[in-house]
């Protein structure tokens, strides 16, 4: 039957295939899909309010943690980019890069002030009105030394990696309806206590970050130049997301920062191209 012949003409291929020497001073542009798992945990969000000397006497606390909040984000594909240098045969500096994807974010739980008047100062973020919460462009480019094992012209190569992430986040934003109800039952009384009655405002940013990254895969040379690649890299990434509440005249009335733990899996097949 001919598709008895399949694995003796792949093994044949694989045998004629022209050998790859990777050698000191190559250059690898490698480009394909860049799968993200966030694999995200959050701290309880801490709460600051601008003090007032009537918060005591109504058992409202300046500070307070919102307990049971949960975060998560969504997995994302992306355009993925690596560029390799070889400083030996087997050693190799990478830089690994993504199209930035905008990844939304969900979340659970009750933000409430404390005391009675945490009936009035409180939102539950489990309203579906509510979610996603927002989004941000996550920039998490990836510097990495890899070890490639085996001889330098064999045609499959096995490598590890380690290095590092300076990962930063734009273009963030809150869902506009959480952000209307934020201001109307946070913003309001907390304007009229401070004495600045008038419209409020929320601004959010997610802050940058250094994070240490491993990466383990597998590059198959199809030719001299043409290669095929398989790769598994683990980001430790953790930064805060915070949120500031803003009365009519730039004044903070307001703060809410929550420890954000996102353990990336990044999953890439990419063709490469050596020069």
């Amino acid at each position: 039957m001919p598709f008895l012949l399949l694995p003796a003409l792949l093994a044949t291929l694989l045998l004629a295939a022209p050998a790859w020497a990777q050698r000191a001073g190559d250059v690898l542009i490698e480009a394909g899909w860049l799968h993200s798992v966030p694999n995200v945990d959050n701290g309880a969000p801490r709460n600051t309010l601008r003090p007032n000397p009537l918060f005591p006497l109504l058992g409202v606390a300046s500070a307070f943690s919102s307990e049971g909040v949960r975060i998560d984000a969504d997995t994302v594909n992306t355009f993925g980019l690596v560029g390799q240098y070889f400083l030996t045969d087997d050693w190799a500096a990478k830089l690994v890069l993504g199209y930035p994807p905008k990844a939304a974010i969900d979340g659970s739980g009750i933000v409430q002030a404390t005391g009675p008047l945490g009936n009035l100062l409180r939102i539950d973020l489990s309203e579906p009105r509510f979610n996603p919460m927002g989004s941000a462009r996550q920039w998490v480019p990836v510097l990495l030394l890899s070890y490639h094992f085996g001889p330098a012209d064999a045609v499959w190569r096995p490598y590890l990696s380690a290095g590092f992430t300076y990962a930063f986040f734009t273009e963030s934003e809150l869902n506009d309806t959480l952000e209307a109800e934020t201001n109307a039952r946070f913003g309001v009384p907390l304007a009229l206590a401070a004495g600045i009655p008038g419209p409020t405002r929320l601004v959010s940013k997610v802050e940058s970050t250094l994070a240490p990254a491993v990466g383990v895969g597998v590059r198959w040379h199809l030719t001299e130049t043409w290669s095929l690649s398989a790769g598994l890299d683990f980001i430790a990434l953790e930064t805060d997301a915070v949120v500031r509440l803003l009365a009519s005249d730039g004044t903070e009335l307001g703060r809410s920062r929550t420890r954000l733990r996102f353990h990336p899996v990044n999953v890439t097949l990419l063709v490469g191209y050596r020069f």
